[in-house]
């Protein structure tokens, strides 16, 4: 089977067994072929996974799945309800409530990595030393150039782009 599927976000909590048990309970029973899983910290330096789901076989419901995130761009999968005593609760007008715990599931598409250039150690050539020279050397000075020092932001904006002071 050549389409996998993509849990962009879960807990760090949640487990590849987990993953498994879930997806086949959704989608049927021994049509998955792997689970990979990669974790990564989110902007608060908190950890989260990311799962990649590779199936052997297919199913009516998987199928069902595809179709609906060509066109809704993702499912939600409710894996677990849980009591959370910090969810505000309308109703009884208190704190605590079941939730759903859920993931956005997508369509896993493969992005080839950009090749990255070797680079090996070696002398500049001539034109890539000028290059830096005339970057960085102020020729009728004969001295380096001096980078400006700015007070506030409007000096910033007064300075057009290769323009220094002496200061």
């Amino acid at each position: 089977m050549s389409s996998s599927l993509f849990i962009g976000y879960a807990r760090a909590t949640c487990t590849i067994e987990g993953v498994t048990a879930t997806l086949e309970a959704i989608l049927g029973p021994n049509i998955i072929d792997r689970v990979d899983e990669a974790i990564k910290k989110d902007n608060k330096g908190y950890d989260f996974k990311m799962f990649f789901i590779h199936f052997k076989a297919a199913s009516s419901q998987l199928e069902h799945t595809y179709k609906r995130i060509d066109k809704e761009e993702f499912v939600a999968f409710v894996y677990a309800t849980e009591w959370d005593k910090r969810k505000w609760d309308d109703k009884t007008q208190a704190y605590g409530a079941y939730v759903q715990r859920y993931w956005k599931v997508t369509r896993y598409i493969k992005k080839d990595k950009p090749v990255v250039p070797s680079i090996t150690p070696h002398i500049m050539s001539a034109e890539e030393a000028a290059a830096l020279r005339n970057k960085h050397f102020d020729p009728e000075a004969k001295r380096p150039k001096v980078m400006p020092k700015l007070e506030n932001m409007f000096a910033a904006l007064v300075l057009e782009e290769g323009e220094v002071t002496d200061e």
